[in-house]
């Protein structure tokens, strides 16, 4: 079977190329050889009837390729809209496989990983029971916690309980 978009593909770095795991190989292929690389995944995933999850990642990780993930910051952010650290830490890696990020990327994540930073509303050091007698209500509650998630991944608050509760008097 000849995938007639692969015919041509030039690989960035072979010998990197080489040493990475079967899944970023595939989806750097898919990356480097159409304007539409997660439909092309999932198209192709379909045919070959691989399992939802597979497909599921895969398409995650195509779909996060165009962002910069250079700084704190712009990691901290995609760290927040993908949810999780191991599918990030393979968007990085992928992103260095294609020649589009560098190194620092994952040094910068892992040591997010290991301080334990706050991505989720679950990570913050108040819940909604704290709200709850702050006087907030209903809907409130969840905007609240999510301008408090983006305090703290802006840098304005630290994640400690009393700052957190300071911010969401003002709120």
């Amino acid at each position: 079977v000849v995938i007639p978009e692969l015919v041509n593909l030039v690989l960035p770095d072979e010998s990197s190329f080489d040493k990475a795991s079967g899944e970023l190989r595939e989806l750097s292929l898919f990356a480097l050889s159409t304007d539409s690389p997660k439909g092309a995944f999932v198209t192709f995933s379909e045919r070959l009837k691989t399992d939802s999850l597979h497909k599921k990642r895969g398409g995650i990780i195509l779909d996060n390729l165009s962002f910069r993930l250079s700084t704190y910051r712009e990691i901290y952010s995609r760290l927040i809209a993908v949810g999780k650290y191991d599918i990030l830490f393979d968007i990085i890696k992928l992103k260095i496989l294609l020649g589009k990020e560098r190194e620092e990327s994952i040094s910068i994540l892992s040591k997010m990983q290991s301080e334990g930073v706050a991505y989720r509303i679950k990570d913050l050091k108040i819940n909604g029971d704290d709200l709850k007698m702050l006087g907030k209500r209903g809907v409130e509650i969840g905007l609240i916690l999510n301008s408090l998630l983006n305090s703290v991944a802006d840098g304005e608050i630290k994640n400690e309980r009393d700052e957190l509760l300071g911010k969401a008097k003002s709120l």
